[in-house]
């Protein structure tokens, strides 16, 4: 297991929490099980669950960033909302 930290950062706001997970995939998924959407303002059920969906889709995985070793980003757009994750693996 690995340590991963995930930065979001939506609308005004970036929110960040740490998982454990096997990879940089997983820990999106395991971030999004334990991560508490009650402290975004005025965010739906609605967008939580399709977050959920649209960050499986292949076309969304995480990508490694050019110059950087173990920082990986995820996009996805949601009703014309932008979630831009940040996922950093913490050697421990």
């Amino acid at each position: 297991m690995n340590s991963y930290t995930i930065i979001l950062t939506y609308k005004e706001g970036i929110y960040m929490s740490q998982v454990n997970s096997i990879s940089e995939k997983t820990a999106i998924f395991d971030w999004i099980k334990k991560f508490d959407f009650d402290i975004i303002p005025n965010i739906s059920l609605d967008i939580r669950d399709r977050l959920n969906i649209e960050l499986s889709k292949e076309y969304n995985e995480p990508v490694l960033l050019k110059g950087l070793k173990n920082v990986f980003c995820a996009t996805c757009t949601i009703k014309r909302n932008l979630f831009l994750i940040n996922i950093i693996k913490t050697v421990t």
